[in-house]
């Protein structure tokens, strides 16, 4: 738990992520970090999953909205990158 902690504190003054910090603390070898981010995606329910379980809305109607919001942010994207 003092490592978290360590690393929590080193982060306050820096945009480096938890991973990177506890890398350069020494608290975990890189690979380290990738195989704890692969298990967290893995475990970590997606929001729509959240969202129907918690009755907001259908899982459908969720998924929809979803693709639509991604598909217009893909395309903002496309008209920056074109200028």
């Amino acid at each position: 738990m003092k490592q978290v902690f360590a690393v929590l504190s080193a982060q306050v003054d820096t945009p480096r992520r938890f991973g990177e910090t506890a890398v350069d603390l020494g608290f975990l070898k890189p690979e380290e970090v990738v195989a704890l981010l692969k298990l967290q995606r893995e475990r970590t329910p997606s929001v729509v999953d959240l969202l129907s379980a918690s009755g907001v809305e259908s899982k459908k109607v969720l998924s929809a909205e979803l693709q639509t919001h991604l598909r217009s942010k893909q395309q903002n994207f496309a008209e920056t990158m074109a200028g």
